[in-house]
């Protein structure tokens, strides 16, 4: 049977609700319908795409527009969107017609006018941050505006704050869309699970709570290095980085000039830093040291569990461990532009690939 489209991105994700009648997609020349669990047709074979129920919807396809039916057949919508993007948690769904955004629920009402350019979803929280033409407002699960759209930029909630900008800074309202902090900051990350953010005012770091009172004196650094764990260079430091935790409070002191944060997606998280001599070596997020700075050159972060490290002016491949799987013996080493798990090396002016077990690639 030809794989069904998913057409509605009600995926497996979310919790299934349970109901009670089953039904399956089924194809017959090209289109398809729905069966019950004896193999009763229910639904005629009339969509040329279609999506597993879930909540008692599914979204169908004829000629590129889409809509959504109930499990009598019913459409709740006309056939008119071109995509579907649902929220479980709020009984939502955002659709699109030529690149516009907008809002209806499960029942295929509409709750907003399909007027927005860019969203950012609700999540857990009560508002949603989107885009009308060049500014940012807010609008909550029925549709309704509750945020002007005045800002330059927005962002979705953390702990009970959404980022916020225009011309003057960078501030945070609330989720009843108060701004409960000033628009002030140059730089801005986002509300850890301790109620605590890092910013950048007039020209220092500081960790605020989630009313904006100063929670750290200025420092001339900081990053965010875990949930609860935060790199810092204080002033008068000779630029070296001491760890703090959210209530300013340090819990290690380093001989660090710089970190540098791993990639994303990596199942040993370990961080780059560079040493007082510049030597290169990779610390977790235990704050132990793991890899000894000992290199003199190194990638940024690994990738696939590998990073390319130079040392005494050749280029190899570490694991997380420390550990050469791939020798010393190159003039240079990239990992390669498309991520495949493959480097591009640089021997005696020689330019190749190689896999991650050194052997060169065709």
């Amino acid at each position: 049977m030809k794989k069904i489209i998913l057409l509605i991105l009600l995926s497996c994700s979310y919790a299934l609700v349970a109901n009670s009648q089953t039904l399956t997609a089924f194809e017959v020349n090209s289109k398809f319908g729905y069966k019950d669990a004896t193999g009763k047709i229910v639904i005629a074979a009339k969509y040329d795409a279609v999506s597993d129920f879930i909540d008692n919807i599914a979204a169908v396809t004829i000629n590129k527009k889409s809509g959504i039916i109930d499990k009598k057949g019913n459409e709740l919508t006309k056939l008119i969107y071109d995509s579907f993007t649902p929220e479980l948690n709020h009984s939502i769904i955002w659709v699109t017609i030529d690149k516009k955004i907008g809002l209806i629920n499960f029942q295929g009402k509409e709750l907003s006018k399909i007027q927005f350019d860019e969203i950012k979803y609700f999540y857990d929280q009560k508002l949603a941050p989107v885009r009308k033409g060049e500014l940012w407002g807010f609008i909550d699960a029925f549709g309704k505006e509750i945020v002007p759209f005045k800002y330059t930029y927005a962002h979705n909630f953390s702990n009970e704050r959404a980022w916020i900008s225009n011309n003057n800074g960078i501030g945070f309202i609330d989720e009843q869309g108060k701004e409960v902090i000033p628009l002030q900051y140059k730089e801005a990350d986002f509300f850890d699970d301790f109620g605590v953010c890092v910013v950048q005012y007039k020209g220092s770091y500081e960790l605020i709570d989630k009313n904006g009172k100063d929670i750290s004196p200025p420092y001339k650094m900081i990053k965010r290095f875990d949930s609860n764990i935060y790199a810092a260079i204080p002033y008068g430091n000779n630029d070296l980085f001491n760890f703090i935790d959210s209530k300013n409070q340090i819990i290690k002191t380093t001989t660090f000039i710089s970190i540098f944060p791993p990639m994303e997606n990596e199942n040993v998280v370990l961080w780059r830093f560079t040493n007082e001599d510049g030597k290169y070596g990779f610390i977790n997020t235990d704050l132990k040291i793991v890899i000894n700075s000992i290199y003199d050159n190194s990638d940024y972060y690994f990738m696939n569990g590998l990073c390319p490290v130079e040392l005494n002016n050749k280029w190899g491949v570490i694991d997380v461990t420390g550990k050469t799987i791939i020798p010393f013996q190159y003039e240079s080493i990239k990992t390669t532009y498309i991520r495949d798990g493959n480097f591009k090396v640089k021997k005696e002016e020689k330019e190749f690939i190689i896999n991650s077990k050194g052997q060169i690639v065709d």
